[in-house]
C-alpha cells in the first residue's frame, strides 16, 4: 500500500504540487517525443484530435488497477474525467479521490491530448524503460520516466501512444499473455526434459527444475559452455532450418557429456539473415517432420517396453496388474464376476533345454496365440496395442476373464485353453508337447483386490502343479491355508539355511552276501530339519518348497559337503563306507561338477566312496547335457545310481548309453513283491536286467522278513529300509553300524 499512500497523499495534499508534477512529465514526453516519431506539442498551435475521441489513465498501484478516462471535445471546451471498471471493487471514498485524481490528470494532459488523440497511460511501480518505434499512428509507442519523492526513485511513469482507445481489448489481451505465461511456467516446471533459455552469448536466462537437477550448480547468468561443453558445431549431428513467421529459426541436434552421461539436445536458434531458398526451406520443414516422426516412434517403442512382452508381444506384470485393478473396479461397478487366471506350462524347461532357446522362444510365442485365440472377444485383456493376455516371465502367464456369468465360465474358459496348449508345437521341422496347468480365482468369492485374487489364483495353480499338472484347480480355504503355510515353510527355511541349522541323518544300507552274513557296506545322506518351535518338519513338506524356489542349491550342497566330511571320518575310524546322496534336478548344471570335485577335494574322501543318486526322470529329461554330465562325474571316479527306478518312461535305451552304477528299485515296488504277482515279476526282472548291465541292484523301502528273503533269493545285492534302520544322526550310526558288524562277527 505504500504507492497508493503516496499518490493519496500528494492528492489529498496539495492538487496543485500533483498538477505541476504532472505538466513536468507531459513536458519531458514533449522533448523525447520526436524520438519516436511524435510530433512535438506547441502551446500556440494547438493540433485538433485525428481518430480519437479521448485517451485514458491507467493506474496500478499495490496489484490493483484503476481506468480513467479522459475525453477530449472538438469544441476545445472543457475536459471530463470519469472511472472506467475499477477492479478492487474500491470505496466510494476511495472513487471520489480517484475522479478527482483524474481531473487533474486531465488537465494536466491537455497539451498532449491536443496532438491526434492519442492515449495517455499512467503506470505506477514500473521499471525505468522505453520500448517500440512509432512509424505513423498505426504503431503503439511506449516510453518511461521516473518519479522521484524525497531524493529516491520510488516509482516510474510510463507513458503510451496508441492508434485506439479499445481500453477493454488491450486488457483482455494483456490478462491473455499473463495466463499464458503462467500456463507455460508449469508446463516447464513439471515437465521431464531440461529447458534452457540462453542468450546470444550463451548465458542462461531462465531454466525449469529438471535442468537444475540436470545440470547442477547451475544459475541464470552462467555461461552454457563452461557446464556443458561440446555444444559447439563439432557435436551437431544434423542441421534443420525453417521460418517461422517472417524470422528464420535454426535447428540443431547436438550431443554432450555431462559428467559421464550422455545427452542429446535439440537446439533452436533465431538467424536474422534469409540465407536458405524456398526450396531448402521445404526440405527442412521435411526433415522436421521426419525428426518429429522418429521421436514420436521412439518414444512409442518406450512406451511399449514399459508395458508389453518384447517376445510375444503380450502385456507384462506391470501393465497386467494396473488393467486387473481397473477391471475389477468395472467389474464392481456392474456386479459382475471377474475371475483371475494363472497359467504355467508343464515341462518348458524339459523342452528348453532340449530345442535350445530359440525352439524355447517360438514355443512361448506360439503359446501366446493360442491363449488369445481361446479367449472370447469379450474376455480380452490389454487390447492397446497387441495385449490380450500377458505374460509375467518365463514360461508363466495370466489372464483376466470379464463378463462371465458365472464363476463356472471361468473353467469352461481353462479347459479350453489346455486342449489348445496341449496339442503338438512344430517348430523347425519336429513336434514338440507340453501341457499347461491352471489356476483360477474369481471375484467377488476368492477376493476383492486384484492382489488377493492373483495370490489365490497362484495358490490353486500351485495346487494344480501337484496335483498331476495337465488340469485347472479352482482356489479354495483349504488352499489358502496351504499358500499361508508354504509361504512360512520358505520363509523359515531360507532363515535355517542361512543359519546353517538343518541336519544330515543317515540311514544304512546292508549287503546281502548269503552265506558269509549281511554287512553294512554304506548309507543314504537324508536332510532332517527340527524347527525351534515346531519341531521336526516332515522332508516331504520342505523339500518341495526347496525344489520349486531354488532354495535346493545352497542346501544340497551344505548336504554334499557335510556327508563327504561324515563319510572320512568314517573312513578314518576304520569302516569304509560308501555315502549316497540326493541330487535335485536344479543342481545338475556344468558348475556342479566343480562343486562335487571341491567337495571331495575338501574333505579328503576317496572318489569311489561318494554315490549320486539321481531320478530315472530325471535323466532322461535333459538327455544330451545329462549324458555330458554324467561322463564327467564317470571320469572323476563318481558313482551314479539311478534312484526310483520303474517309475519314469519305461525307457531302457538309457541304462546301456549312460555310465549307470547302482540300479535302486522304487519302494512302490518292494512293498507288494509278497502280495502282488505283478510286482515280484517286475523286480525279478530289474534285479536280471541290472546284473546283466554290470549294475549293483539296491532295493529300497524293505520292511519285513518276507520282503528281504524275496530279494535275497531273486540276487539282490543290498537292501535299504526299516528292517534294517530308520535314518539316524552321524553318531547314532556310528554306534548302529559298529553294533551290526559285530553281530555279524
Amino acid at each position: 500500500m505504500e504507492a497508493a499512500a503516496h499518490v493519496e497523499s500528494m492528492a489529498r495534499g496539495s492538487h496543485a504540487d500533483l498538477s505541476a508534477w504532472l505538466r513536468a512529465v507531459v513536458r519531458a514526453f514533449a522533448d523525447t517525443a520526436p524520438m519516436f516519431g511524435l510530433p512535438a506539442p506547441t502551446e500556440g498551435e494547438p493540433q485538433p484530435p485525428r481518430d480519437l475521441p479521448g485517451a485514458y489513465l491507467s493506474m496500478a498501484c499495490d496489484g490493483h488497477s484503476y481506468m480513467v478516462g479522459v475525453m477530449a471535445s472538438r469544441s476545445d471546451a472543457a475536459w471530463m474525467a470519469h472511472l472506467l471498471d475499477p477492479e478492487d471493487g474500491s470505496s466510494d471514498a476511495s472513487r471520489e479521490l480517484l475522479c478527482e485524481l483524474a481531473n487533474v490528470v486531465a488537465g494536466a494532459a491537455k497539451t498532449l491530448m491536443s496532438q491526434s488523440g492519442h492515449q495517455i497511460e499512467l503506470e505506477l511501480g514500473l521499471p525505468l524503460y522505453a520500448e517500440g518505434q512509432l512509424h505513423g499512428p498505426a504503431l503503439p509507442l511506449a516510453a518511461s520516466l521516473p518519479l522521484t519523492m524525497d531524493g529516491h526513485v520510488c516509482h516510474a511513469v510510463v507513458l503510451r501512444a496508441e492508434p485506439t482507445p479499445d481500453v477493454k481489448e488491450r486488457k483482455r489481451l494483456r490478462a491473455a499473455v499473463v495466463d499464458r505465461e503462467r500456463r507455460l511456467d508449469a508446463i516447464l516446471s513439471n515437465l521431464a526434459d531440461a529447458v534452457v533459455v540462453c542468450d546470444r552469448a550463451g548465458r542462461v536466462e531462465q531454466l525449469n527444475p529438471a535442468a537444475s537437477r540436470l545440470l547442477s550448480p547451475i544459475a541464470p547468468g552462467d555461461a552454457l559452455e563452461a557446464r556443458v561443453p561440446g555444444w559447439g558445431a563439432t557435436a551437431r549431428r544434423g542441421e534443420l532450418t525453417l521460418r517461422v513467421g517472417d524470422a528464420i529459426r535454426h535447428v540443431e541436434i547436438a550431443k554432450a557429456d555431462v559428467e559421464g552421461r550422455e545427452l542429446t539436445a535439440t537446439i533452436l536458434r533465431d538467424i536474422t539473415e534469409r540465407r536458405r531458398a524456398q526450396a531448402e526451406l521445404e526440405q527442412a520443414h521435411a526433415a522436421l517432420a521426419q525428426e518429429t516422426s522418429e521421436l514420436l516412434a521412439a518414444q512409442d517403442r518406450i512406451t511399449r517396453l514399459a508395458n508389453f512382452d518384447h517376445l510375444t508381444g503380450l502385456a507384462n506384470r506391470r501393465y497386467i496388474e494396473s488393467l486387473a485393478g481397473r477391471m475389477l473396479f468395472g467389474a464392481k461397478r456392474t456386479n459382475k464376476p471377474l475371475a483371475v487366471l494363472s497359467i504355467d506350462l508343464d515341462r518348458f524347461k524339459q523342452v528348453n533345454d532340449a530345442g535350445g532357446h530359440g525352439v524355447g522362444d517360438e514355443l512361448l510365442k506360439q503359446t501366446a496365440e493360442r491363449l488369445m485365440g481361446g479367449l472370447r472377444a469379450t474376455d480380452w485383456v490389454g487390447r492397446t496395442g497387441d495385449s490380450q493376455v500377458a505374460r509375467l516371465g518365463g514360461d508363466e502367464f495370466m489372464i483376466v476373464l470379464t463378463d462371465i456369468r458365472a464363476p463356472e465360465d471361468a473353467g469352461l474358459v481353462a479347459s479350453r485353453l489346455i486342449e489348445l496348449v496341449a496339442e503338438p508345437y512344430l517348430i523347425e521341422g519336429t513336434a514338440y508337447h507340453v501341457s499347461a496347468s491352471i489356476g483360477i480365482a474369481v471375484y467377488p468369492e476368492h477376493g476383492d483386490d486384484h492382489e488377493t485374487l492373483v495370490r489365490h489364483s497362484d495358490a490353486a495353480l500351485y495346487h494344480a502343479k501337484a496335483s498331476g499338472r495337465n488340469g485347472y484347480c479352482f482356489f479354495t480355504d483349504e488352499l489358502s491355508e496351504r499358500a499361508r503355510r508354504r509361504a512360512w515353510i520358505e520363509r523359515e527355511l531360507r532363515l535355517a539355511i542361512e543359519q546353517d541349522a538343518l541336519t544330515v541323518f543317515y540311514q544304512p544300507r546292508v549287503g546281502l552276501e548269503g552265506g558269509s552274513g549281511d554287512v553294512v557296506v554304506g548309507a543314504e545322506a537324508l536332510v532332517r530339519w527340527r524347527h525351534p518351535e515346531e519341531g521336526f518338519i516332515s522332508p516331504g513338506e520342505f523339500i518341495p518348497v526347496a525344489e520349486d524356489t531354488g532354495l535346493v542349491l545352497p542346501l544340497g550342497e551344505r548336504v554334499l559337503r557335510r556327508a563327504c566330511l561324515e563319510a572320512k571320518s568314517w573312513a578314518d575310524a576304520g569302516m569304509p563306507l560308501t555315502i549316497s546322496v540326493n541330487v535335485a534336478p536344479v543342481q545338475l548344471v556344468p558348475e556342479f561338477v566343480d562343486v562335487v570335485k571341491d567337495a571331495l577335494a575338501q574333505s579328503g574322501l576317496a572318489p569311489e566312496r561318494l554315490e549320486l543318486e539321481i531320478t530315472e526322470r530325471t535323466i532322461l529329461d535333459r538327455t544330451d547335457q545329462h549324458r555330458s554330465l554324467l561322463e564327467q562325474f564317470e571320469e572323476a571316479g563318481v558313482l551314479i545310481t539311478v534312484d526310483d527306478f520303474g517309475t519314469g518312461y519305461s525307457s531302457l535305451s538309457y541304462l546301456a548309453s549312460f555310465p549307470i552304477d547302482v540300479i535302486k528299485i522304487d519302494r512302490s515296488f518292494v512293498s507288494q513283491v509278497c502280495e502282488k504277482n505283478t510286482s515280484a515279476a517286475i523286480t525279478g526282472a530289474v534285479i536280471a536286467l541290472g546284473h546283466a548291465l554290470g549294475a549293483t541292484i539296491v532295493a529300497e523301502g524293505v520292511e519285513t522278513e518276507e520282503q528281504l528273503a524275496f530279494l535275497r533269493e531273486q540276487g539282490c545285492d543290498e537292501v535299504q529300509g526299516f528292517f534294517f534302520g530308520r535314518p539316524m544322526c552321524p553318531e547314532d550310526f556310528v554306534v548302529w553300524a559298529r553294533r551290526f558288524g559285530d553281530q555279524d562277527a
